[in-house]
């Protein structure tokens, strides 16, 4: 019996590795840097570069005041459960 999703793979097709994944993030935030600050002649991609880089901050943001808030959550029920 063949693997889950092999029949519709070739034997030369290789699955991309997490560092492949993790390149590919870090290679669009600079040439979204890149477009953002003027590196492209078209309006709109450079529009679109700047609303994507607003998004990211914004998404960063909220994720580590998320983080902070889950953190403080978890030390005062730490806290409350060592008080009982």
């Amino acid at each position: 019996m063949r693997a889950f999703g092999a029949a519709y793979r070739n034997e030369t097709d290789k699955l991309v590795r997490r560092k492949k994944y993790i390149a590919f993030l870090i290679i669009g935030i600079i040439i979204c840097i890149v477009w953002a600050c003027g590196g492209c002649k078209n309006r709109n991609q450079r529009n679109f570069a700047r609303a994507y880089l607003i998004f990211l901050a914004i998404g960063a943001i909220l994720g580590f005041v998320g983080y902070l808030m889950l953190n403080w959550l978890i030390d005062v029920a730490i806290e409350v459960l060592r008080g009982m």
